[in-house]
């Protein structure tokens, strides 16, 4: 119909304006498929600044939120003295109800500074990451969800974790996980180069 030529139409036009990404168009289309099928995945668009990251995420919500799925974003930054799993923080927030999460994240921020490794401590972090995974989960089967993240070389340890623990888990669920990152000169950082090096085991993760 004519609201399917335009969408097509579009999509074409965004590919021209990116020469040489088709690659890359085709398996974040592969992935939104995927999602709407109901199995979960997680794409990270990585590389230099000025590549045309952002425009393939706007490309994906503009696209995921035309099939009807629900589409969550947030950037990162890199400001002095933003407190860990701020990011999270920010997504949790726009789910449904999620007083709870925001409760334990907010007991949880002095053990994560504290940086100090126990048993309780450990157990309590998964508790919340537990926690937070099955929010995703319960809001994805509500309706197919793309979470997108952007700068995400800027996120604290404790953020690229959970986003990590949630990849490893995201199992037989309409979810998208994104995260675009920029690979120059310092920007990567050793947190960030773990993060890459988990998801490289994963089979439902891909670097594009």
């Amino acid at each position: 119909d004519g609201e399917a030529d335009f969408a097509s139409a579009t999509n074409a036009s965004r590919r021209r304006i990116l020469i040489g990404r088709d690659d890359e168009f085709d398996v974040l289309s592969a992935m939104l498929d995927s999602m709407f099928s109901g199995k979960g995945h997680t794409g990270v668009i990585a590389g230099e600044p000025g590549i045309g990251k952002t425009f393939l995420v706007s490309y994906a919500q503009q696209e995921a939120e035309r099939r009807g799925a629900r589409v969550i974003s947030t950037t990162c930054s890199n400001v002095a003295g933003m407190p860990p799993l701020w990011l999270w923080r920010q997504i949790v927030s726009q789910l449904t109800n999620p007083e709870a999460i925001i409760k334990l994240l907010d007991e949880l921020i002095p053990e994560v500074m504290g940086g100090e490794s126990s048993s309780q401590s450990d157990y309590r972090r998964f508790e919340l990451f537990s926690n937070i995974l099955s929010a995703l989960h319960a809001a994805a089967d509500g309706e197919p969800l793309l979470l997108c993240i952007d700068d995400m070389q800027w996120a604290d340890t404790a953020s690229q974790g959970l986003f990590t623990f949630i990849a490893s888990q995201i199992g037989q669920h309409p979810l998208l996980l994104s995260a675009c990152l920029r690979t120059s000169g310092t920007d990567l950082g050793p947190d960030s180069r773990a993060m890459l090096s988990e998801l490289n085991w994963l089979e439902s993760a891909v670097r594009i």
